[in-house]
């Protein structure tokens, strides 16, 4: 590849090449997250979504392995979606969503989820805190992750027959 010769060029080039790289990094990353299965304690937490949702996952069970997700955005009632396992177990799914990808770094929870609809519609969380491995807040030591059974709801049942378009009211 030739590079050019002037500086100004030189340097817009550079800047070219970084986004380029940044963009395969990105891109292998998530294709990486898609060859392994999130396990239920990487979803734990506060996160917000492009939606414009503030969402707390949180474990109904007393083993942490059962999920729900509580979408809240004032002043429309709060949203309550299951987790499950789909495809022999290789596939998260959040009420008609997929989990398509994650984002964050190798080894550690994710600080980005990317979940897709069956209309083609997709939605990212973004975790609301930075969290250590150990589900602890990095920023002010209080623990980052719910504790276990810490539902704040009454029933499961409030999760069953949600769709996508719930979620954009």
């Amino acid at each position: 590849m030739m590079r050019p010769s002037n500086k100004a060029a030189q340097s817009h080039h550079d800047g070219a090449d970084e986004d380029e790289l940044h963009d395969r990094i990105l891109t292998a990353q998530m294709q990486a997250s898609k060859n392994s299965i999130l396990p239920p304690h990487g979803f734990l937490g506060r996160w917000s979504d492009t939606n414009g949702n503030a969402i707390v996952v949180h474990a109904i069970d007393a083993c942490g392995l059962m999920l729900m997700a509580t979408l809240s955005r004032p002043p429309r009632h709060n949203i309550y979606l299951r987790f499950r396992l789909a495809d022999a177990g290789t596939v998260w799914l959040c009420g008609n969503a997929t989990l398509a990808a994650t984002l964050g770094p190798t080894g550690s929870l994710p600080w980005e989820l990317y979940w897709a609809f069956p209309d083609g519609k997709c939605s990212v969380w973004v975790r609301e805190q930075a969290v250590k491995g150990n589900g602890v807040s990095s920023q002010d030591g209080e623990s980052a992750v719910p504790v276990k059974g810490e539902t704040g709801i009454a029933s499961t049942q409030d999760a069953e027959g949600l769709t996508p378009s719930a979620l954009e009211t």
